[in-house]
């Protein structure tokens, strides 16, 4: 199994108060409600990190009121120690 190409496009790239982050697109509901999609970017998640720091300082610095988050499971398996 070879290395999977990153899908955050130069092209896709932002950045908002120091924060990088990659526009994914919006995607369409079975609801027909919109979604915009974005990839945070971070540093490289430590094994028990504070899943709320992480939240603090990458995500609310960007985030408008009716924002949803979900962490990738890589991420939750760090700060939870399940690795």
């Amino acid at each position: 199994m070879g290395i999977i190409a990153s899908r955050n496009l130069e092209d896709q790239r932002r950045e908002q108060d120091g924060i990088v982050y990659f526009d994914r697109g919006t995607l369409t509901g079975k609801n027909g409600r919109k979604y915009d999609r974005y990839a945070i970017q971070t540093r490289f998640v430590e094994v028990g990190e504070s899943q709320a720091e992480l939240v603090r300082k990458y995500v609310l610095p960007i985030s408008r009121p009716g924002d949803m988050l979900a962490f990738g499971a890589k991420v939750m398996a760090m700060c939870t120690k399940n690795v």
